[in-house]
C-alpha cells in the first residue's frame, strides 16, 4: 500500500514543482505553464531590422577602422556569458539557456578557455554549481565568478578557478545573493555593484549595494550604495575609480545612467549619461578610457543596438565608435591581442543565442 502511495504521489508532487516553479524535466506536448498564465509564451527571438536601434550621434572622424567578423563559436551561442583575459586567453562561460518546454531558463556552468589568435576553444572543468547573470574578474592568475542565479534563484557564492591546476575552489561568500550584478578589480579588491533578488519575478527587488571583497584575506565588506538602483548594468575601473554605465530597473530596461565612485573618498556622483541608453551591455577599460558596447531594451521598444562608445574622464564627453557588425546584448566584451572582442549574446531583444564572434583593432580607436 506504502508503494502504491508513493507511486501516485510522487509524479503529483514532481509535476506541481514543474507547473509552480518551472524547475524539472522538459515536459511533452504543450507548455502548461503558458496555458496557465504563469509564464508568458516564450519563442527565442528573430533578429529584425526592425529590432535594431541605432544612435543619432554620428561616429567620431577619427575612427580609422570597423570591426571584422570572427570565425563563429558555436559553445558562445548562449545568452549572458561573461568573459576575461589571462595571458593571452580568453576563459568564458557562466551563461543560460532556455530549456526546450519553455518554462524556466536553465543556468550553465559550463566554462571554456579560448585563443583568439587561432580560434581554438577548450572546455573546461564545469562549474561546482551552474550560475547565469555572474560577475567575473581576474587576479593574481586565477579568474573568479562571483554571485548570479543559479536556477533561476539568487546565489551568494563565489569561486575561483585555476588555469595552472584546473581546479574550482569556494571563496567567502556575498553578503547579499543577487543575479544581474557587474563589477571591476581595483587593486586587490573588486568592487561588487547592482544586482537582482531573483530572475523569477516580474519585478525583482533591485539593488544598490555595493560590496567590496579582498583577494588577499578573503573577506568581504559593504561599501556607499550607489545612487540608482539597477542590474543587467556594466561596470569598469579606470584610473583608480569605479565607473558603472547603464542596467535595468522596474521603470526602465535601458537606463543611460553613468555613475562613478571614487574609493579614495567614499563619494559616488553622476557623470554625462550614455547617449543611448541600455541594459544587457559591457564595457571595458582602455588606455584611460570607458569603452561600452551593445545592450538593448527588454521592454516596450525590443530593440538591440550595435552602437559602440567611448567615455574620456578627462572631458567627461562620450564619442561614438564604429558600430558592431551584430546589434547584441547580455554578451561578453574582452581585450586580448590588442584587439576588443564582443562574443556570443542575443543578436535581438528578451531571448535569443548567436555564435557570433567579431573584434576591432584598439588602435584604430585611438583619437576617438
Amino acid at each position: 500500500m506504502l508503494l502504491l502511495l508513493l507511486i501516485v504521489l510522487v509524479p503529483g508532487a514532481l509535476l506541481a514543482l514543474k507547473v509552480l516553479t518551472g524547475v524539472g524535466p522538459s515536459l511533452p506536448g504543450p507548455r502548461i505553464r503558458e496555458l496557465l498564465g504563469i509564464v508568458e509564451p516564450f519563442a527565442p527571438c528573430t533578429p529584425s531590422p526592425d529590432g535594431v536601434r541605432l544612435p543619432t550621434v554620428p561616429v567620431s572622424a577619427s575612427v580609422s577602422g570597423g570591426w571584422r567578423r570572427e570565425r563563429d563559436v558555436q559553445v558562445f551561442a548562449d545568452e549572458e556569458i561573461r568573459a576575461v583575459e589571462l595571458d593571452g586567453v580568453v576563459y568564458a562561460g557562466s551563461a543560460v539557456r532556455a530549456n526546450a518546454d519553455g518554462g524556466i531558463f536553465a543556468a550553465l556552468g559550463t566554462f571554456y578557455a579560448y585563443r583568439p589568435a587561432t580560434g581554438a576553444v577548450r572546455r573546461l572543468p564545469d562549474m561546482p554549481i551552474p550560475a547565469d547573470h555572474t560577475a567575473v574578474a581576474v587576479w593574481n592568475g586565477s579568474v573568479y565568478v562571483f554571485a548570479g542565479f543559479s536556477e533561476a534563484r539568487a546565489t551568494n557564492r563565489v569561486w575561483r578557478f585555476s588555469p595552472a591546476t584546473g581546479r574550482w575552489t569556494e571563496m567567502a561568500a556575498m553578503p547579499r545573493a543577487r543575479g544581474g550584478l557587474a563589477g571591476a578589480v581595483i587593486g586587490d579588491r573588486f568592487y561588487a555593484v547592482g544586482g537582482a533578488s531573483s530572475a523569477l519575478q516580474r519585478f525583482p527587488r533591485v539593488v544598490r549595494m555595493l560590496d567590496v571583497y579582498d583577494f588577499r584575506t578573503n573577506t568581504w565588506e559593504h561599501g556607499p550604495s550607489m545612487p540608482t538602483a539597477r542590474h543587467h548594468l556594466a561596470a569598469v575601473a579606470v584610473g583608480g575609480r569605479l565607473y558603472v554605465v547603464g542596467g535595468r530597473s522596474n521603470r526602465s530596461l535601458a537606463l543611460s545612467v553613468v555613475e562613478r565612485f571614487d574609493p579614495a573618498t567614499g563619494i559616488w556622483e553622476r557623470l554625462e549619461p550614455l547617449p543611448l541608453g541600455s541594459g544587457g551591455l559591457d564595457a571595458v577599460a582602455w588606455r584611460g578610457r570607458v569603452i561600452v558596447l551593445g545592450g538593448g531594451d527588454d521592454g516596450k521598444g525590443r530593440w538591440v543596438t550595435p552602437a559602440t562608445w567611448s567615455y574620456s574622464p578627462a572631458t567627461g564627453g562620450w564619442s561614438r565608435l564604429a558600430d558592431m557588425r551584430v546589434p547584441r546584448h547580455g554578451f561578453g566584451a574582452v581585450i586580448a591581442g590588442g584587439r576588443l572582442y564582443a562574443l556570443g549574446g542575443s543578436p535581438c531583444a528578451l531571448y535569443g543565442r548567436s555564435p557570433a564572434v567579431e573584434s576591432i583593432v584598439l588602435a584604430s580607436l585611438a583619437g576617438a
